[in-house]
């Protein structure tokens, strides 16, 4: 059952309590335009690399305490721990966290959850 305070992470675009962007397109346009980098937790390839980096920024803020990364990293948790993952996908998540390789992770799952993958 969804918490009545997760439509705000999750249809931000629905809440109607907050000044949520209403056009993400038109925002990212506009910062692409400008030349300014930007993380879109809606863009399964800025996930991708965040989760294959995961470790590298988390270091990186530890040596940078002021910088958002904190909040980037945090962010990414919340999210993973709302997506309910299985089991298997969990395992998969952390193991290109540690950017294994597609076959150590095979090994990994049998291993740890006797799946063949």
């Amino acid at each position: 059952m969804k918490d009545e305070h997760d439509i705000r992470f999750t249809e931000p675009w629905r809440d109607n309590s907050s000044t949520a962007v209403r056009n993400i397109e038109e925002e990212i346009k506009q910062l692409n335009k400008e030349g300014k980098f930007y993380f879109n937790f809606l863009d399964k390839n800025h996930i991708y690399q965040l989760c294959l980096y995961y470790y590298e920024v988390k270091d990186l803020a530890r040596k940078h305490p002021d910088s958002l990364l904190n909040n980037l990293l945090l962010t990414l948790d919340f999210y993973i721990d709302k997506a309910h993952l299985s089991p298997q996908q969990r395992l998969i998540l952390e193991d290109k966290k540690r950017r294994m390789k597609n076959e150590e992770i095979s090994i990994h799952l049998f291993e740890e959850l006797g799946i063949h993958h």
